[in-house]
């Protein structure tokens, strides 16, 4: 009789333990789902499930090009927002672009941000430098920008002539904006001399 009296207390403590483990199990399940309901509402689904495909085509992209894995996260954020449009269009008989658009864009920024904050920072110090050029405070200042100029594109024309003969310029780019930047320095020197008078 005490046999049969342990059995079931260690039935019982079994299905105890079994029911705090589903109860827990049911507790984790709960905190993940409210997580991922609160997740989604700030960010959309159809953004991560991009991300992860895109994701496995720049893994296999980069095993065949690893040098060019900018192009490559590119190109499978492109190719997978063209399926997942494709995929829309064939359900729902009406294209979805906006959204798709919207999800690729999300995704490419981060991937091109310093990209773009690079060309905006080139082009803010070359149009302070030009406004600095062309309207100098000072004929001090006017003298030294007109000296940095001249300096700087006879630098770069002795460096072109090290590099090649007389007879071809690799890059003639670079000497043309030192040109432009000599002119502007000379048009400020003009516009100080001007108003000096």
């Amino acid at each position: 009789m005490s046999q049969i009296t342990g059995f079931f207390a260690d039935l019982k403590t079994s299905f105890d333990s079994l029911s705090q483990s589903i109860q827990s199990f049911l507790d984790t399940i709960g905190v993940i789902t409210s997580f991922l309901k609160i997740l989604f509402s700030i960010v959309p689904l159809d953004l991560f499930l991009v991300l992860i495909f895109s994701l496995i085509l720049v893994f296999l992209f980069n095993t065949i090009s690893p040098s060019t894995s900018r192009l490559n996260y590119t190109l499978g954020v492109i190719i997978v927002s063209t399926i997942r449009s494709f995929f829309h269009h064939s359900i729902s008989q009406s294209w979805n672009v906006g959204p798709v658009f919207l999800t690729a864009f999300y995704l490419l920024v981060p991937a091109y941000s310093m990209y773009l904050i690079r060309i905006l920072f080139l082009f803010l110090r070359k149009s302070y430098r030009k406004k600095n050029t062309l309207n100098p405070k000072d004929l001090e200042t006017a003298l030294i920008q007109l000296q940095k100029s001249f300096h700087n594109l006879m630098a770069d024309g002795y460096r072109e002539l090290s590099f090649s003969n007389s007879d071809s310029i690799t890059d003639a780019n670079r000497l043309q904006n030192q040109l432009e930047d000599l002119e502007q320095s000379i048009q400020g020197m003009k516009k100080i001399l001007n108003s000096k008078r």
